[in-house]
């Protein structure tokens, strides 16, 4: 059966505004697993997808899949890094054009040459070597000898995220998975985690509204969409004055969002 998972963001986009979610020196999350991570980005991003429909259509997916930088695991014994792409330009980390699904790949070094490779979402990808181009098993990655900088060892853990969406439309979906992690579920060990949940909030708003506004864009283009008046009920008080309890303090009646 095909993978169907349609995230936008993933666990570790998560955990770049939760640090707390997740102990480095332990290496293990504390609080939520990263499936449970994804299960919750899965029904917050049902609201980003919901309020940019109109605009974008039902198909947010870029056309052009890509990877970013990969991370190197806090405590690794070693300082190797992998790159992004070589300073000649002559190797370069490759996302198949069929990529669909936003996840993590995990390079787990088994030797100072020798990795394997584990997706969060399809699990076991097969194993490589720094001397040589590898693909993973599922055929969505290449992993050229030339990106590998410096020197590794057995247990260095290395991440590269790869995504199937924008990166404007990942920012939004951390920012609301954040924001209903911090307002729902964990508040200990966050200093201010309530101020922190309505900061994140408030930046998913200002964007989501600026794609709504058409002030800002996408990537990809806008879909036909009914631009009729919006027709809105409001109250005015005794001395004339708009006294409409509005969805939230920012919303702007001339506009409808």
């Amino acid at each position: 059966m095909a993978v169907t998972n349609s995230n936008i963001s993933n666990f570790l986009d998560v955990v770049d505004l939760i640090p707390q979610l997740y102990d480095p020196e332990e290496n293990k999350f504390n609080v939520l697993s990263r499936e449970e991570i994804r299960s919750l980005i899965t029904r917050t991003d049902a609201r980003l997808k919901m309020e940019l429909k109109p605009y974008y259509g039902s198909d947010l997916k870029t056309s052009v899949p890509y990877a970013t930088t990969p991370i190197a695991r806090f405590g690794n014994s070693e300082s190797g890094t992998i790159l992004l792409q070589n300073a000649a330009g002559s190797a370069t980390l490759t996302v198949a054009s069929t990529l669909t699904t936003t996840q993590v790949y995990q390079l787990k070094f088994t030797s100072a040459t020798a990795y394997t490779v584990t997706s969060d979402l399809t699990g076991p990808n097969g194993t490589g070597a720094t001397g040589s181009s590898f693909t993973t098993t599922d055929g969505k990655l290449t992993i050229p000898s030339g990106i590998f900088n410096g020197t590794f060892f057995n247990g260095d853990i290395h991440y590269i995220k790869v995504y199937a969406h924008e990166i404007a439309l990942v920012h939004l979906s951390s920012l609301l998975a954040a924001h209903e992690i911090l307002n729902t579920i964990y508040t200990e060990e966050v200093p201010d985690a309530s101020a922190t949940a309505e900061k994140y909030f408030d930046q998913y708003i200002q964007q989501i509204r600026a794609l709504q506004r058409g002030t800002a864009f996408l990537e990809k283009g806008l879909t036909s969409r009914d631009i009729d008046p919006i027709q809105l009920d409001y109250e005015i008080d005794e001395y004339g004055v708009d006294a409409t309890n509005y969805a939230d303090k920012d919303y702007n009646p001339r506009t409808g969002y």
